[in-house]
């Protein structure tokens, strides 16, 4: 039924008169590498629906061969992910405007957390932090503690300070630090949601 179709109505049918056109080159050159010790993919393909709407299909594919190593013929079991995708559609359609959003503001913006060892790391840091501290992205994403070694000796303590009691507190409050940067000392101020 995940087709919109009855079993009556599917069989008989090729499973190339579901494919859409543009996944079928892939799926058959799939097919195509298919060999005795190389016997199985997995593909996730869109399929016409009774409905006229799209749908996707995930196909657990297993070849079946003859004594000759000859593809005799393919077994497969699918499955509905139209859902799955239409919310990974949706999950890259809203990442792609927060990283607009990120990219064109001056601000630093930020996801930060913290191991269970109490080492803290960064998921996400944008592109501005390039321009304010003189650090790629990349550099602080990779090595979190070129970013941490920048804060200024003096306020080490009080930014510790600030950050637990947000966190104990549930609450975002502002709090400035110092970052000691290849240009020299900038002050810094963040707003961090908990």
């Amino acid at each position: 039924y995940a087709l919109g179709c009855s079993l009556e109505q599917v069989i008989g049918k090729k499973w190339i008169d579901f494919a859409n056109e543009d996944d079928l080159k892939l799926i058959l050159q799939k097919i195509n590498e298919l060999t005795p010790l190389n016997h199985s993919f997995i593909t996730e393909n869109r399929d016409q629906r009774k409905d006229g709407k799209i749908g996707w299909t995930q196909w657990i594919n297993h070849g079946i061969f003859n004594e000759n190593g000859e593809l005799k013929e393919i077994q497969s079991v699918g499955r509905d992910i139209t859902e799955q995708k239409n919310i990974e559609f949706a999950l890259r359609e809203s990442e792609a405007k927060f990283q607009k959003i990120a990219q064109s503001s001056p601000s630093i913006i930020y996801i930060a957390g913290q191991k269970p060892d109490g080492s803290r790391f960064f998921e996400y840091i944008s592109t501005a932090v390039e321009e304010i501290l003189n650090v790629t992205p990349e550099e602080v994403l990779s090595n979190p503690h070129c970013f941490f070694e920048m804060i200024h000796p003096d306020d080490v303590a009080g930014l510790e300070q600030a950050i637990h009691d947000n966190i104990q507190k549930n609450i975002s409050s502002p709090y400035q630090w110092r970052m000691v940067t290849s240009s020299g000392i900038k002050w810094v101020q963040a707003h961090d949601r908990i």
